[in-house]
């Protein structure tokens, strides 16, 4: 993975994140770029995490200098990223939970200790108390860059062991459609099979 591109933007352009147009003004830096050996063989999952990456780039390039002009940068950005990372994490979450994932424990509890720092380090900068933006981003860059490589590998090893149900064999459907169907329809659980023990989706 390269440390850093050379190449720089100086125009003007809005980023798209989690349904919201930031303006990013000054110049650009590709400090984490995606690789395929993240990937955790989920689109979902991927993407969110594609997006968590591009925020982390647009904090390291733009923060430092945008938050002087405009105090309020912080806790408006950052409470959305904030609200998009817990519900990346309860996605994450319910389909470890639904196909018996073993480190779920172990993993809910990182989740929930970087959601207490961040949570933190937002209301101390809300309280007043001095918070260097690079250094809040540097530390959500390692973390995540450190959360896929690591803990979230052992769900991908997991996830290409897990069987579609019995049911489900002759649609044509792969796990990962299962998935996304029950996420679209919030009366849909996932779960495990009793008889078969593949994934599938029920009537909550």
């Amino acid at each position: 993975m390269k440390e850093k591109t050379k190449e720089k933007n100086m125009n003007t352009k809005w980023s798209f994140f989690n349904g919201y147009n930031i303006q990013i003004i000054n110049q650009e830096t590709e400090y984490l770029k995606w690789r395929d050996t993240y990937s955790l063989g989920i689109k979902m999952i991927d993407d969110q995490h594609i997006e968590i990456l591009n925020f982390v780039n647009d904090l390291l390039n733009n923060g430092s200098n945008y938050i002087k002009d405009n105090p309020d940068y912080f806790k408006e950005v950052i409470g959305r990223t904030v609200c998009y990372i817990k519900s990346h994490f309860a996605n994450e979450e319910r389909i470890m939970k639904a196909s018996k994932f073993p480190y779920y424990n172990e993993h809910k509890k990182a989740h929930n200790e970087f959601t207490m720092t961040v949570i933190k380090s937002v209301k101390d900068y809300e309280e007043g108390r001095r918070l260097v933006l690079t250094n809040f981003a540097n530390f959500l860059r390692n973390w995540v860059l450190a959360h896929i490589a690591v803990m979230d590998m052992k769900y991908t090893e997991h996830f290409k062991n897990i069987s579609i149900c019995c049911t489900f064999v002759e649609t044509g459907l792969t796990v990962e459609d299962i998935i996304m169907t029950a996420f679209s329809q919030p009366s849909l659980t996932l779960l495990l099979c009793p008889q078969c023990h593949g994934l599938c989706c029920a009537a909550a």
